[in-house]
């Protein structure tokens, strides 16, 4: 399989089921749609690695979740960084 970079992609069952045990990865979800949706980019430092972000469309979830760690910790959380259009939607990649 070739993989692109600045793409989005899902992770199949069996790949979560075969190193989730080690990694801890999110579970896909079995509602009828593919999630977690994963966005790939190389890292800038080590041009060998790929990651593989999950992401998500509930912006504003993640915005309000984003504003109550800030207020809690009294600066900017590393947990979420928050894009305005992939695909035409709002959407946070989760770290």
């Amino acid at each position: 399989m070739e993989i692109l970079e600045e793409k989005l992609y899902f992770i199949k069952d069996e790949f979560i089921e075969k190193y989730n045990p080690y990694y801890n990865l999110m579970e896909n979800k079995s509602v009828g749609t593919k999630r977690p949706t994963y966005f790939c980019f190389r890292d800038k430092m080590n041009t060998e690695i790929l990651w593989f972000v999950p992401m998500s469309t509930k912006y504003e979830k993640y915005l309000k979740i984003n504003e109550d760690i800030k207020q809690k910790i009294n600066r900017e959380p590393n947990n979420f960084v928050f894009a305005r259009n992939v695909g035409g939607k709002k959407a946070v990649f989760l770290i």
